[in-house]
């Protein structure tokens, strides 16, 4: 049924209001009294029956008008509604303890849940997991990167003519290298 964007009216809405204002209007003897679906009815009647039906189309339009009044100003409310709830729950908690559990249950709060133990199935699971992953990401505890014991070996490093710079074999500290200057012959 399509309706109209301004108003909410819909078409059959539209007509039966035009043909009940139209009926009331009209001086025609020939409508005085009408055939519709094989019941005689006056004119009166059949202004009466319209004019019934266009009310409960207006009402269903005012309904969804306040529906959507409501949610809007539901809508407007809800985030400080909920942080209202939240901390007079906090507070009542504080006040009365979280583990009574009598008075929270009456006030509709329900008391703390005990946490679940796990298994021995999971803990090996997890344990497994853990192991799994400082392997394969090759973590270590700071205890365990100081017993590492890795000396770098130093390396020399000549730059040319050019700023080209070229990079050794490694020295080792044992064997210092030795250069003997020559006098040049003049």
């Amino acid at each position: 049924m399509a309706t109209n964007a301004k108003n909410g009216t819909s078409k059959a809405q539209t007509q039966m209001q035009t043909l009940a204002d139209g009926l009331s209007a009209s001086t025609l003897t020939q409508l005085a009294s009408v055939v519709v679906l094989g019941s005689n009815l006056t004119k009166a009647e059949a202004i009466a029956k319209l004019r019934t039906w266009v009310a409960l189309y207006t009402a269903v339009i005012t309904a969804k008008q306040a529906f959507a009044a409501a949610v809007t100003a539901r809508t407007g409310i809800e985030e400080t509604a909920k942080q209202f709830v939240a901390s007079l729950i906090v507070y009542i908690k504080q006040m009365v303890g979280p583990n009574n559990p009598a008075v929270l249950a009456t006030l509709g709060i329900n008391p703390p849940k005990t946490r679940k133990q796990p298994g021995v199935n999971t803990k090996a699971l997890a344990a497994a997991k853990s192991a799994a992953t400082r392997k394969a990401r090759g973590t270590m505890s700071k205890q365990q990167r100081q017993s590492l014991t890795v000396n770098p070996e130093p390396t020399l490093q000549f730059v040319g003519v050019g700023g080209a710079s070229s990079t050794s074999a490694p020295v080792s500290p044992s064997a210092p290298a030795t250069t003997r200057a020559t006098p040049s012959a003049s």
